[in-house]
């Protein structure tokens, strides 16, 4: 976020093109401007998200259309600089151009017409106005990402009650909406992953010689002092390991220390970042908070064995799988199950077998799709 002068909060086309990329014309077995059976998505992807990465992966998965228009953005476009900087200032999110720019591009598809339901896929980033020309007969559904203590940072309630449903990605944000909305509007939804892309290597990786290699990846509510302590012990123990970390800002580098031994991946393709997870040894995941997390669906996909700390939701997208949670803020407790698990090789490779196969069973994406129509189904009554 810039502070200080009037930040540049739109783009045209000819600046780089929109930020938002419109869907089919309609679903299969529907003629175009028909209203959809399932939900329209209000589309907003995150610039640390590859293509097999990101919560807006699932509703491409599921073939939705993109609540986005040209009507919408060209008014985004029209705004004045000073009025836009002042409906910048109202949001609570930190988003600014983005999250306003893809609420504006749905505002058509509510403002007009009856029978459309539009679901903003990062309700924090992008519904705040909605409800200022939401029509009567169309609805809106949202999901939500933060932890509840960011949650009460960020969304603005008296918004939230216009809200037919909240998916939330973590049974923990159930409290904090349960104060804000009837319990039967709030549906449990996990993130998904792309367990076709995301997967162990075709053959087998034979053990070697190699120093074992440490991953961490990610930026939010990530530890990395937590880590840079767990590196050290785990050294002291007599394991010369080597830490991989990938894709983060450069304040977390600096709580790194330039630590010998770790090693900072930033601007990785997902070709190369899924050829960090498989040559890795152990995911290590010191977390300080957590509703979804990418990196650990995608390690488990991987077939890591994984250590992290039972902050936020991470049990609950950790019930079935063989990753082993720690207490928070202790790096000690943390170090000593890296040790134990490094110690034993038939160890990591069976937690590895049982992390991937609750991946594919629990959180690929045409399982969580399917839980996602049947949420839809019963919010709609289709």
């Amino acid at each position: 976020m810039t502070h200080g002068r009037t930040p540049q909060l739109f783009r045209s086309a000819a600046q780089g093109g929109p930020l938002v990329t419109p869907g089919p014309a309609a679903l299969p077995g529907m003629s175009a401007g028909t209203a959809a059976p399932w939900p329209l998505y209000v589309p907003r992807s995150m610039k640390q998200h590859g293509a097999h990465s990101g919560y807006d992966l699932l509703f491409r998965h599921m073939g939705l259309q993109t609540a986005s228009s040209a009507w919408g953005t060209r008014l985004a476009d029209a705004i004045p600089a000073g009025l836009a900087w002042r409906l910048w200032q109202l949001r609570p999110q930190a988003t600014a151009a983005a999250g306003l720019r893809a609420e504006l591009g749905a505002m058509p598809w509510l403002a007009r017409g009856q029978g459309h339901t539009c679901h903003f896929i990062y309700g924090e980033d992008t519904y705040f106005l909605t409800p200022l020309w939401q029509r009567k007969g169309n609805r809106s559904i949202a999901s939500f990402h933060y932890p509840p203590q960011r949650l009460a940072l960020r969304v603005n309630p008296g918004s939230l009650r216009g809200l037919h449903a909240v998916i939330v990605l973590g049974d923990n944000q159930r409290p904090y909406f349960e104060q804000l909305l009837p319990a039967d509007r709030i549906h449990y939804c996990p993130h998904a992953v792309d367990t076709e892309f995301f997967c162990p290597a075709s053959e087998p990786q034979p053990e070697t010689t190699a120093a074992p290699r440490l991953l961490c990846a990610g930026t939010v509510y990530r530890d990395y002092a937590s880590l840079r302590e767990v590196h050290r012990l785990v050294r002291r123990a007599g394991f010369a390991v080597e830490t991989d970390v990938v894709g983060i800002h450069e304040e977390q580098a600096a709580q790194l220390g330039g630590e010998s031994g770790i090693h900072v991946h930033n601007g990785v393709s997902d070709e190369a970042l899924r050829a960090l997870y498989r040559g890795a040894t152990l995911g290590v995941l010191p977390l300080i908070d957590s509703t979804a997390n990418n990196a650990l669906l995608e390690m488990l996909a991987c077939g890591l064995p994984v250590v992290s700390t039972a902050v936020g939701a991470v049990a609950q997208y950790c019930e079935g799988s063989a990753v082993q949670l720690v207490a928070p803020g202790d790096p000690r407790i943390l170090a000593d199950a890296v040790c134990r698990l490094l110690a034993d090789p038939a160890a990591r490779q069976e937690q590895g077998a049982t992390n991937r196969r609750h991946a594919c069973t629990t959180l690929a994406l045409h399982v969580v799709a399917d839980r996602m129509r049947a949420i839809y189904a019963r919010c709609l009554g289709a």
